[in-house]
């Protein structure tokens, strides 16, 4: 796209985290079109993935974890639950990395915003 990280960051890109962790891990997400870009996700985000067009994923050879993995508020079989919560410990290593990358990209710490599980399952 021609673009610095910085400025694919400020256009298309959020800071979502994944709990259940010593602390909480951050990672960058493709913004939603209700969000901000260039900031964390707000805690029960809605909206529409913005490259998500004419029905279609635009960037379906890079698709994020969530993407790649079904809906995640999708009802999972045990199955599947297993192998979910065996490629995001894996993928939460690769994340813990680039944390400093993210604090500079917000220009300062992240922070995981308040919600509550009842939001997301009336949604």
């Amino acid at each position: 796209m021609g673009l610095s990280l910085r400025q694919f960051f400020t256009r298309y890109l959020m800071v979502n985290w994944w709990e259940d962790y010593p602390e909480n891990v951050f990672v960058l997400s493709p913004a939603v079109t209700t969000g901000q870009p260039g900031h964390e996700f707000p805690g029960n985000p809605k909206g529409t993935c913005v490259f998500f067009k004419a029905g279609r994923c635009a960037i379906h050879a890079a698709k994020p974890f969530d993407c790649s993995h079904g809906n995640p508020c999708e009802e999972r079989t045990e199955a599947r639950r297993a192998v979910d919560v065996a490629a995001r410990a894996e993928t939460v290593k690769l994340w813990r990395k680039h944390q400093k990358q993210i604090r500079t990209l917000l220009g300062r710490k992240p922070q995981a915003a308040a919600y509550s599980y009842l939001d997301s399952i009336l949604w």
